[in-house]
């Protein structure tokens, strides 16, 4: 399989640690990357939107029924509580607050990194965890 430049920004995320480079590849084509800048929201509390994103540089703000609960920066993953829980309503709005560069994941994405890499499904789940915790919300 071809090398894809989105592999080496993968392997630097802790959330792919521990992935084989072969893992990297097959995931990388799964990415969409996107750039937007501060003030764009990412995830809309209540939307039922079809993407998380995994930040790569910049940072963002969580809020819920309009108070920051917390804030996330690169090799963090946002929205794939909706994805994961059945497409359900968001929990928390999430607002970049500079100019932020993202990988997009789909349900069939996320779905395919769940099942491509196990060790990152094993993260992904310790992070809902924490952040349950944080916002006072089931995921």
């Amino acid at each position: 399989m071809a090398h894809d430049p989105k592999t080496a920004r993968l392997a630097a995320l802790p959330l792919f640690a521990g992935c084989s480079p072969r893992e990297l590849d097959h995931l990388a084509p799964l990415l969409d990357e996107v750039r937007v800048a501060a003030g764009t929201v990412l995830v809309r509390e209540g939307a039922v939107d079809p993407q998380a994103f995994l930040l790569l540089s910049g940072s963002a703000e969580v809020s819920v029924d309009g108070v920051v609960v917390a804030h996330v920066g690169p090799g963090e993953l946002v929205g794939e509580m909706s994805l994961l829980h059945g497409r359900a309503p968001r929990t928390a709005t999430v607002t970049a607050v500079g100019p932020v560069e993202a990988f997009v994941l789909t349900p069939r994405g996320l779905s395919s990194v769940l099942e491509q890499a196990p060790t990152v499904a094993a993260r992904i789940e310790a992070e809902q965890e924490r952040r349950r915790g944080e916002t006072g919300r089931p995921g």
